[in-house]
């Protein structure tokens, strides 16, 4: 279930972009219109991970979970590479964790790189 949810974001992700490089720049009021169907699914995939909380992956889904909110760097300005790096960080506070948990379990490691 997650990964059809993380391909949907990446689905949304792309239909997005084919959208921008045909459109001039949404205004402030067009901009939640435009976005919406990339948020519905960041949005999905976060309720997914909070209604896991008893799962032995819980840590894994949280770190997928917090990394997706990157692809909603085309909202942020000036500088995006500052918002995708705080998700990033976000992100790998969850992966250490993993790691720190199944660092002897086949299969784990990989995952997270």
């Amino acid at each position: 279930e997650i990964t059809k949810l993380l391909r949907s974001v990446v689905d949304a992700q792309k239909q997005l972009m084919r959208v921008t490089v045909r459109a001039k720049m949404p205004s402030p009021a067009e901009l939640p219109a435009v976005i919406k169907p990339l948020n519905d699914v960041i949005q999905k995939l976060t309720a997914y991970r909070e209604s896991h909380r008893a799962s032995k992956e819980f840590n894994h889904l949280s770190a997928i979970s917090e990394a997706v909110p990157a692809f909603g760097w085309v909202c942020v300005a000036p500088r995006p590479i500052d918002y995708m790096t705080e998700m990033i960080g976000a992100a790998d506070f969850y992966l250490n964790r993993v790691h720190k948990d199944y660092k002897d379990t086949p299969g784990h490691k990989e995952w997270i790189k």
